[in-house]
């Protein structure tokens, strides 16, 4: 993926599945996102972000996606990790 803005990217997916332009910043809790997501865009959200990527996002990070401290800056962190890219 060489380049790849992998945080840019994520917030770029997760912008485009929000209806109302909610506009998405790394520290926005991905919470503030979900709610105004029916729960099906959320299944399709995450399978686009680890087709994406090439990735399995973690069952532990899934489980928690809810919370208040996992933001956008978070799962894009995660992403890299499991890809091996850095977030820039």
């Amino acid at each position: 993926m060489g380049d790849l803005n992998v945080i840019g990217e994520v917030i770029r997916m997760i912008e485009s599945k929000a209806a109302d332009g909610a506009s998405v910043k790394p520290d926005t809790p991905l919470r503030e996102v979900w709610l105004k997501l029916e729960s099906v865009q959320v299944v399709e959200l995450i399978v686009e972000l680890e087709g994406r990527f090439g990735i399995t996002l973690p069952d532990e990070l899934l489980g928690h996606i809810d919370d208040d401290g996992i933001t956008a800056a978070t799962l894009a962190e995660t992403i890299a990790r499991e890809s091996n890219e850095q977030p820039t």
